[in-house]
This record gives C-alpha cells, sequence and structure tokens, in this order.
C-alpha cells in the first residue's frame, strides 16, 4: 500500500480507505499489515506450504519454514501462515497438529512414530519411564499411558503392567513360605527407582500381615527369621548381664571387706517369726500372769532385758544398707554397654545368616535387622539384672502390703475392744488386766505389723521374709508375712535404725506398747502411722457395728466344732458380752471372773450358773493337768469326773450363746 500511495501521490491513509470499502466487490484479495495479495498469489503460497508441511516428518518451526520457502515476506505475518495451516488442516490437505500457540508444526507421522515406540519400548521391557514420554513429544505422559494401557500400574517415576505386580507377589509369598529374606529389587526391573519398590511393597501388604517385615525400604524379611534373630540377641543379653552380675559382685566383695563379720549377727525382728517364738518369748516378760485362769495373781519377776544387742543391730542395718547402695555400682550399664552395640549385634545377625552381607540398597539389612532387634536385647538385659538383684522385690512389697494390712486390722479391733472394756469400767482391778492384755495381744500385732513396715521400707529392704502365717492368735487378726519380733528390746533396736523423722514417733509408740493405757497407745501408734505415710481408720458406728458382727460371726463359726472344754470358754465369752452387753471383749483367764461379775445383773440366774459352773471345772481341770504326781489314779479318776461334767455342760454353753449344739 506504500507503494501504491507513492505511485499514485496520494496518502496511506486514504488509500487504505479507500481499498477496505472496496475489497470483496470491485477488489478481489487480502489485505492484511499494510500489504495486499491477490487470490493467485494467496494460493500459490497455499500450495506450497501443502507441499511443505505434507514433506515434513519431524516437528517444524513455522518461521524457519516460510524461511527455507523463500516466502519471507509472506511469512512476516504470522497470522496469515497461521490462518493458512488452518485452512489445510480443515480441509485434510495435510495431517497434523499446531503446538506452541501456533509457532510449531507437529505432524502426524511423527506423533504416530512416537506413541509406536512407547508401545513397542513397553511391550518389550515390562515398563515405561515417563521421562522416556515426555523425550518421544508426548505431554501428560500418565494420563497418556493409563489410556492406552489401562491394565498398568502408574509408580513414581515408570509405568509397569500388572505382572511386575504379580511377579514380586510371589517372591514375596515364596520367602515368607521358606521363612527366608529377599531383596525385592533384585527380582524387579532394573529401572525401578526406591519409590518404585516402595509403592508395589505397598500394594504386596496383604501378604505380610504378621508373617514378615520390610526392613531398609526393599528388603522382605520373614517372622521367623527376626524372631530367630532376637532370640539369639537375648541369649546373648542374658550372658551379658551373668557377666554384669560377677562383676558388681566381685566388686561388691572388694569393697565389703572386713565389714563381712559385723554383718554377719542378727539383726532386730529376724530371730523370731512364728506366733509359738512370740508367745514363747512373751513369757519372759514382766506380769507373764493374764492367761493364768486361776483366781490367785502373781507378781513380775523383774524388769525385761536391757538395750544390749542395740549397736549390733545398728552396725547390721547399716552394713546391710550399705551392701544394697554398693551393689548399684560395678560391671555392665543398663543398655549392656558395647556388648549390645549395633555393631556387635550386626556381627551377630551376620553370624546367623551370612548371605545378608552387603544386601540392601546401601548394604545396611543385617545392620537394620539389629536395630530392630536391640531394644528386645536391651530389655532382656536389664530384666536379668533386676531379676538378679530384686528377685525378692515383689515379695517384699507384698509383706509391706500385708504388714498394711494387718495394721489396719489390728488397729480396728483394738478400738473393738476398748470400747468393749466399758463392761467392766467399774471393777477397776478387772479393767487393768484387759487393758494391759490389749496392749500384750492386739496393741502388740498392731505395732509389730508397722515395725514390720518399716523394717522393708527403711532399714533392711533385702531382708530374709517372714514366713508367711495364716494362723489366728486369738485376737482375730491374721498376721500373714508380719514379724513378731520376740521382745522390746529387739523392737527398740530397729527403730533406732529408723530414719529420726519417722523413729521418733514410732518409739512413743513402742513405749506406749508396754504401758497400760490403750487410748494413748493407739494415738501413738496413728501419729506413727502417719509419718509412715499409711492412714489408719478410727472406727465409726456403722464400721463398728460392721466389724462387730463379723467377729461374732467367726467365733461362732469356731465355737461350732470345738470340743475342747478350755477353748471352747474362751471362745463364748466374747460372745456372752455381744450378747449380753453388745460389746466385743477379748477376756485373758485372769478376767473371766470379773467379766463374769460384771455381766451378771444383766444374764438370768440359770444362765449364769451355767457358766459360772463351767468356768470352775475347766479351772479344776486344767490344774489337774498341770500335776505331775507319782501315783495319780486317783486325780485320773477325778480328772474323768471333771471332764464328763464339761461334756454334758458344753452343749448348753453353747446354746446360751447362740451356737447349735450337737455339730
Amino acid at each position: 500500500m506504500a507503494d501504491l500511495a507513492i505511485t499514485y501521490s496520494l496518502t496511506t491513509e486514504l488509500l487504505r480507505s479507500i481499498v477496505s470499502s472496496r475489497m470483496g466487490t470491485i477488489i478481489h484479495g487480502q489485505l492484511e499489515a499494510g500489504v495486499l495479495y491477490t487470490p493467485a498469489h494467496v494460493r500459490n503460497i497455499k500450495a506450497q506450504l501443502r507441499g511443505a508441511l505434507r514433506g515434513t516428518a519431524a516437528p517444524a518451526a513455522l518461521n524457519n519454514l516460510v524461511r527455507d520457502l523463500g516466502i519471507d515476506s509472506f511469512g512476516s505475518s504470522n497470522s496469515m501462515v497461521a490462518q493458512l495451516v488452518d485452512e489445510l488442516l480443515q480441509e485434510g490437505a495435510v495431517r497434523g497438529t499446531m503446538k506452541g500457540g501456533g509457532g510449531s508444526w507437529v505432524p502426524t507421522i511423527h506423533t504416530a512414530a512416537q506413541q509406536t515406540a512407547v508401545h513397542g519400548f513397553y511391550q518389550q521391557n515390562g515398563w515405561v519411564a515417563y521421562d522416556l514420554v515426555r523425550k518421544s513429544g508426548i505431554s501428560n505422559e500418565k494420563s497418556y499411558l493409563k489410556q492406552t494401557f489401562p491394565e498398568g500400574i502408574a509408580l513414581d517415576s515408570v509405568y509397569v503392567p500388572p505382572t511386575t505386580l504379580s511377579a514380586a507377589e510371589a517372591s514375596v509369598d515364596e520367602t515368607l513360605r521358606n521363612s527366608s529374606w529377599l531383596d525385592i529389587s533384585t527380582v524387579l526391573p532394573p529401572a525401578l527407582g526406591s519409590a518404585d519398590v516402595v509403592q508395589l511393597l505397598d500394594k504386596c501388604s496383604d501378604l505380610l500381615k504378621d508373617k514378615g517385615q520390610v526392613l531398609c525400604s526393599t528388603c522382605i524379611v520373614s517372622t521367623p527369621l527376626i524372631t530367630a534373630a532376637r532370640d539369639k540377641a537375648e541369649s546373648s543379653a542374658k550372658q551379658e548381664a551373668d557377666k554384669a552380675v560377677a562383676e558388681r559382685k566381685r566388686a561388691a566383695a572388694k569393697t565389703a571387706g572386713g565389714s563381712n563379720s559385723s554383718s554377719n549377727g542378727p539383726t532386730a525382728g529376724t530371730r523370731s517369726s512364728s506366733p509359738v517364738k512370740k508367745q514363747s518369748a512373751a513369757a519372759k516378760e514382766p506380769n507373764d500372769s493374764d492367761d493364768d485362769w486361776s483366781t490367785g495373781s502373781k507378781k513380775g519377776k523383774g524388769k525385761g532385758k536391757s538395750n544390749a544387742g542395740k549397736a549390733k543391730a545398728k552396725s547390721s542395718s547399716t552394713s546391710s544398707s550399705t551392701g544394697s547402695s554398693k551393689q548399684q555400682k560395678g560391671g555392665g550399664s543398663s543398655d549392656g554397654g558395647t556388648a549390645l552395640s549395633l555393631s556387635v549385634l550386626t556381627d551377630l545377625v551376620l553370624e546367623l545368616y551370612p548371605d545378608m552381607e552387603d544386601a540392601g540398597p546401601s548394604r545396611n539389612l543385617a545392620r537394620c535387622i539389629a536395630e530392630l532387634i536391640r531394644p528386645a536385647a536391651i530389655v532382656t538385659y536389664q530384666e536379668q539384672l533386676a531379676s538378679v538383684f530384686t528377685s525378692n522385690a515383689e515379695a517384699r512389697r507384698k509383706v509391706k502390703d500385708a504388714a498394711v494390712k494387718s495394721l489396719d486390722e489390728a488397729f480396728s479391733l483394738l478400738q473393738l475392744y476398748v470400747h468393749g472394756c466399758q463392761l467392766v469400767q467399774a471393777d477397776e482391778s478387772t479393767l487393768s488386766v484387759m487393758q494391759r492384755h490389749l496392749l500384750r495381744s492386739t496393741g502388740t500385732d498392731a505395732l509389730d505389723a508397722l515395725l514390720t513396715w518399716c523394717k522393708f521400707e527403711f532399714v533392711e529392704p533385702d531382708a530374709p521374709l517372714p514366713a508367711a502365717d495364716s494362723s489366728t492368735n486369738g485376737t482375730g487378726t491374721g498376721a500373714a508375712g508380719v514379724i513378731a519380733f520376740a521382745s522390746p528390746a529387739e523392737r527398740s533396736s530397729l527403730v533406732k535404725a529408723l530414719p529420726p523423722d519417722v523413729g521418733q514417733p514410732v518409739a512413743k509408740a513402742v513405749e506406749a506398747a508396754v504401758g497400760t493405757d490403750p487410748q494413748e497407745f493407739m494415738s501413738q501408734l496413728e501419729a506413727a502411722a502417719t509419718e509412715c505415710s499409711i492412714r489408719l481408720r478410727r472406727l465409726d458406728k456403722k464400721s463398728e457395728k460392721a466389724l462387730l458382727t463379723a467377729q461374732k460371726a467367726r467365733l461362732m463359726q469356731l465355737l461350732q466344732a470345738e470340743q475342747s472344754p478350755a477353748t471352747a470358754l474362751a471362745l463364748a465369752l466374747p460372745l456372752l458380752t455381744v450378747k449380753v452387753g453388745n460389746k466385743l471383749l477379748n477376756v485373758p483367764g485372769r478376767a473371766i471372773a470379773g467379766v463374769l461379775a460384771a455381766l451378771q445383773p444383766s444374764m438370768q440366774e440359770e444362765d449364769y450358773a451355767v457358766v459360772q459352773q463351767f468356768h470352775q471345772l475347766v479351772v479344776e481341770s486344767l490344774k489337774m493337768q498341770s500335776k505331775q504326781q507319782q501315783d495319780a489314779s486317783d486325780e485320773h479318776e477325778q480328772a474323768a469326773d471333771v471332764e464328763g461334767q464339761l461334756g454334758l455342760l458344753l452343749p448348753k454353753l453353747k446354746t446360751l450363746v447362740g451356737v447349735e449344739a450337737g455339730t
């Protein structure tokens, strides 16, 4: 248009407006970017483009194609070239696609060749990588592969057929059935990366379940194989623990030195643990006449033993605690040290399975198994150590729990008996005997239970455990696992070994136990228990009634089958106090007469006569049994007569207190 404007001396704008208004009517052609193309020229250019595009077998840029055809002037208008190519595509004159915003041409033959190459590679190798598909000029490679091969499996970097998964599943199944191991990457195409292998193994997870584990990302290890390695490691851990124990014992023996001689003596509370020994020792204590069933009285023969032996008890407890602390020192760490290190356990695994050497992606399968079994080996090592040094820990805990239970039961029963003493409150002599007897029986049981707890908590945690004894001591409390201290001296020796904040209140309780005031003893015992973080319960009306009912039922059950007159009387008297006064008493032999006197006003005359006569006959029978004479024929006849009378009265006594006779 510029050339025409110069030729005819017209302005370009005027000429363009004139030509544009007449295009398609008078003037036939195309006006594009200030250039007027005739239909013949456009047809010529279109024909050249058709030939060039048909002859192209690879992608080509339209600018280069136009330049090669020598139609640069026409190619200066990209829109005209793109328009002509679109017309050719619509006419079906050429086959291909325009890409890059119409700037490049991709012939169909090239696309088909690339797709054929991808398809052939996939069919031949059983996999195809996404980057290979992209290099073939195929975009959206995953979508293309999924559309082309719908049965395939898309992994992280490759696309594989289902036969690859089937092969992996078969290998995993065989490995698990043979209780072996396998690096699954060795049976898969080498082009699969670690992420691809992990994805395949995830699809095989149903086969694993409890039969095996995946280690080092690509290795299948069967559970029996891991178990065998763990068992071997645990066995080695036990051996190392035994070595550590032996080393600690040698170290303790060296450091103990001459202290062994001072710790060989008996400690407080370990010399007498049975009720028989306790009674034997108690027989040597002052005022040992509460159980005398005669009407007479005896004076105490003197004071108890001195505090000799306290220093020995303290020395023993000190050496014992020192020895216990030294046990924590010596060979062996809590995790087995170098004996259970990863390198040692790795060598152990390789010793069991030499073919694992260099196995795994990083040649570390044996180390992965070692990491897996090491926690169990450390636990076994620690348990083995604990089983040696704390083999009696559970038993000691049970002893302490039993002591607390016995203490609580004895304290509750002591309160019940103290309340029962109100029946004989008017008789000061009988009341004094009753109170002293309570402190020496039920009170002593409660005190020994507390001291047993203190012994195993503060003084000698590793002391020999007291023998379990499920029998009762006459007070109705079971003293299973509670130390029966032989004398006040032993109790005092133990108290001196306690920490000061605990020892002071416990010492007051020990001192009150040899007194005559049960209320004072209960207060001191409660204070000592509180200092030991043991809570003792005070009885309210409801709990006192429940305890009274339970004790009554126990005594009636014992009396029902009892045939010994003396024992029957000892069981019947508390039941009689419950029946008459709704209170329970623990009646010693010396207090029987006083208790009967206190109950007489509330009893019928014939009932009192039965009990009184039975008591007198029992006393007479006991006296006869205690006599040792050369000629005892007369005594035997008299004893037989007494036993006969007791046998006749026993059913009446049982019926009197509510027990069915004749059973």
